[in-house]
């Protein structure tokens, strides 16, 4: 097994993920542990998480050298996120997230995949409506 969190079941790609992601292309203000703040996009959003798009250098701000080998022991990253919602609103919160994986697709092309932590009530519940959106919007 290709170790995929997608296979196909006659003819058509089922979702094994825990979090269904959904694309999308939001900018996003990271902070860093020591305090630096740093725009980068968000292409794709879930209950669990987020993964980020950067360059080099900002992934470096976001994942240190130091951790580059074990990204998951890399200190938690501050968010804010501001979510378009269907009635011309935005939601707009701050949260933590911890990084579990850093991947480099070309040297001016990093992903990064960052796990949410502590969502209160109030951001799981916009998360959710955004994600219904999204998922609606698909079909």
């Amino acid at each position: 097994m290709d170790g995929s969190s997608k296979y196909a079941r006659r003819g058509r790609m089922v979702e094994r993920r825990q979090f269904p992601r959904c694309s999308v292309s939001l900018p996003i203000r990271v902070r860093t542990e020591g305090g630096k703040s740093l725009e980068v996009r968000a292409l794709n959003l879930s209950h669990g998480g987020i993964e980020l798009g950067c360059g080099p250098s900002t992934a470096s701000e976001i994942v240190p050298a130091l951790y580059h080998a074990h990204p998951s022991t890399t200190p938690p990253i501050n968010m804010r996120l501001r979510l378009p919602v269907a009635d011309g609103s935005e939601a707009s919160f701050d949260c933590r997230g911890t990084v579990v994986a850093l991947r480099r697709l070309s040297q001016e092309e990093y992903r990064i995949s960052v796990q949410f932590l502590e969502l209160t009530e109030d951001m799981q519940h916009d998360l959710f409506r955004y994600l219904e959106q999204c998922t609606q919007a698909r079909r």
